[in-house]
């Protein structure tokens, strides 16, 4: 691999955050050009490509492949540049987790009342337009409706009694 033809990249000049070179891991950078982290080659950033999706992808070179970076300070003196912007982040961050208020759950349909008329309307209408309720034997929907009419009534019954004590 060649390195590139523009001006090196300083250690210096680079944020502390925008480059890894901690022991143990894999040492890379964010490429200027494209902002993707990159692995660090012979002191150089690897070959990559723009918006390259596939493996067969035919899209060009990034401008900032292969461009040398200068190590002009120590690598310990980096590390103290990257404590420090880690200690001024961390001021920064949220510490206590601030949740939205949830919005109230709201009735189950099968609990909530429904206008005593309309389900006794619905249920005849049903019961007029269904060939099977028509005769002695209703359908599934049919029986749905008939027993929860017949639910309602005694609800209705109920709260009657229940105000006349």
């Amino acid at each position: 691999m060649r390195p590139s033809t523009r001006t090196p990249l300083l250690l210096s000049q680079l944020r502390p955050e925008d480059i890894n070179l901690r022991e143990g891991e894999r040492r890379s950078v964010v490429c200027p050009d494209c902002n993707r982290w990159h692995p660090i080659q012979r002191r150089m950033i690897k070959t990559h490509h723009l918006d390259r999706t596939d493996r067969g992808g035919k899209a060009p070179r990034c401008p900032g492949s292969a461009r040398r970076i200068e190590f002009d300070i120590p690598i310990e003196e980096w590390g103290e540049r990257l404590l420090a912007a880690e200690a001024t982040a961390k001021f920064r961050r949220a510490t206590n987790v601030v949740r939205k208020p949830q919005p109230a759950v709201s009735q189950p349909v099968s609990r909530m009342g429904v206008p005593e008329p309309s389900v006794v309307n619905g249920f005849l209408a049903h019961q007029a337009g269904c060939r099977k309720c028509r005769t002695n034997r209703p359908c599934d929907y049919g029986l749905m409706l008939r027993q929860k009419v017949r639910r309602i009534a005694t609800q209705a019954r109920q709260r009657q009694l229940a105000t006349q004590r």
